[in-house]
């Protein structure tokens, strides 16, 4: 073999070599970017959830906020209206300490059975 011949078969040696590795990075890139790609649409997907779970968490918040402004008011009305009965019970006792005419036996209506002595 001459000397030409052998460096024609290291040129195509190299060549060959230098396609190959071309040919192999080429790829090497091409499933990098499909993987890139792949988590780009995983991140946007986990990002969509992540808002719609803060959403959804939000709007929960706010109900239960309703619920306890609800319950609130409910248990302020409800000690409201204990103290009303309470007012109006004191008000009949003592209207029922003051009146002359007033019946000592429970039950009884203050209007019924009573008679002023007035003649008509």
């Amino acid at each position: 073999m001459s000397t030409g011949t052998i460096v024609a078969i290291v040129i195509v040696a190299v060549i060959v070599a230098v396609v190959l590795l071309a040919i192999t990075r080429k790829a090497r890139n091409k499933r990098l970017d499909a993987r890139r790609d792949q988590a780009r649409d995983l991140r946007r997907e986990a990002q969509a959830r992540d808002l719609r779970g803060q959403r959804e968490q939000a709007l929960a918040d706010e109900k239960a906020a309703l619920a306890k402004r609800a319950q609130a008011e409910a248990q302020m009305r409800s000690q409201r209206a204990e103290e009303h009965g309470r007012f109006a019970r004191e008000r009949h006792e003592e209207a029922t300490s003051v009146d002359p005419d007033a019946d000592d036996s429970p039950g009884e209506d203050d209007r019924a059975g009573r008679t002023t002595g007035r003649q008509s």
